[in-house]
């Protein structure tokens, strides 16, 4: 959570064996709550996709460019 207030895009695997689904959604909850302390839930993105420990990439140019 030292990121925040700082943009972010988390990808995650629904088959994922080193990085569970479930935990990076706990993650995403927990990181959406500080978050709200800055005022910055809109700065926190993610893609949730059907696949393993790979990045999707599908949400990414559209994170740069809004971003940077």
């Amino acid at each position: 959570t030292l990121i925040a207030p700082r943009p972010i895009l988390f990808e995650s695997g629904t088959r994922d064996p080193l990085c569970p689904v479930d935990a990076t959604r706990k993650a995403i909850r927990r990181v959406r709550l500080n978050y709200r302390c800055f005022g910055s839930s809109d700065h926190i993105e993610s893609d949730i996709f059907t696949g393993e420990h790979v990045w999707s990439g599908k949400k990414i140019q559209s994170f740069l460019h809004k971003w940077l």
